[in-house]
């Protein structure tokens, strides 16, 4: 069973659009990072987005992603 990754973007005076549901080779924070930063960079949204959040505990106790 294959793991997928919703990617969405809102902000002011725009409705929430699926940037895609990429499939991740594994869960872990740094593979669910790049398949964000892989999807802003693909709709060339790395300028503008501003904040991130991710619905899991692990995904959301830290700065920066365990390696």
């Amino acid at each position: 069973m294959e793991e997928r990754l919703p990617v969405l973007v809102t902000g002011p005076n725009r409705e929430d659009q699926l940037l895609g549901a990429p499939e991740l080779p594994n869960g872990t924070g740094l593979e669910q990072a790049k398949a964000v930063a892989d999807r802003l960079h693909d709709w060339g949204l790395t300028d503008t987005a501003q904040a991130m959040c991710a619905d899991t505990t692990n995904a959301n106790t830290g700065t920066f992603p365990s390696i």
